[in-house]
């Protein structure tokens, strides 16, 4: 069993988002001005903003995943600064990966007592994550507050250490090849169409979508084998499939 993380598991308040950015672009720019740099507020939003453009052209055309040290590189290669600059760029960092942990997150309903449930019950339980803005080492810190951690005992995949991301198959394959399951013998359970339902498909598994939006399912993409409105719905889905 494989689980999505951002808003699968762990989400951000209503509003946070903005906050969150709010919160980067404020560290960034004290960051810079504490190495000796000249930034506006301004000035480094518009710069994260095309490092995001950037990224995510390159995310959306080949699933390539960027670590946050080169997304850091490019944003002090487009302000003008060395990236030889190994402290400023490591505070740059520290605040690109910690901010999230300014916001207010919260676990979704059902999360702890489900993946309890499927360990005790013998299921090899597994995550993927596109990082993103945040690394792995910051999500396993999450996991490790809100006392999930030790439920993925079993893999855990971060797109920033592997190098590719949701949707790519390869990401999906090389978690069920980590944990020696087939993908006719795996589910992967995700609430973005375009990345999680769409990629278990193409890999091979089966998927549960939790739906945690009024959007409509898109036409164009693989309908899923259950949806869901709660986690707490997969042991009767499971029941079911």
């Amino acid at each position: 069993m494989l689980f999505d993380f951002w808003d699968t598991l762990i989400f951000h308040e209503r509003g946070e988002s903005q906050r969150l950015k709010r919160i980067r672009v404020e560290g960034l720019t004290e960051a810079l001005i504490k190495g000796g740099f000249s930034a506006s507020p301004r000035k480094v939003e518009e710069v994260m903003e095309e490092v995001d453009m950037e990224c995510d052209r390159i995310r959306v055309e080949k699933g390539r995943e960027f670590d946050l040290n080169t997304q850091v590189h490019m944003m002090m290669e487009k302000l003008g600064i060395p990236t030889s600059n190994k402290r400023l760029a490591q505070n740059l960092w520290d605040v690109y990966a910690h901010s999230v942990l300014s916001v207010q997150l919260r676990a979704q309903e059902g999360a702890e007592s489900i993946l309890r449930f499927l360990k005790e019950g013998g299921y090899k339980v597994g995550l993927i994550c596109n990082t993103y803005h945040t690394p792995s080492s910051v999500i396993k810190k999450i996991l490790r507050k809100f006392g999930f951690l030790h439920h993925f005992d079993d893999v855990l995949m971060f797109s920033d250490e592997y190098g590719l991301l949701k949707p790519r198959p390869e990401i999906f394959l090389e978690a069920l090849l980590r944990m020696g399951v087939e993908p006719s013998e795996a589910l992967h359970v995700g609430d973005k169409p375009e990345l999680d339902i769409l990629g278990a498909k193409n890999a091979g598994l089966r998927a549960i979508h939790l739906k945690i939006t009024d959007q409509p399912y898109p036409n164009n993409l693989p309908k899923p084998d259950a949806t869901i409105q709660a986690l707490d719905h997969i042991p009767e889905t499971l029941r079911k499939l």
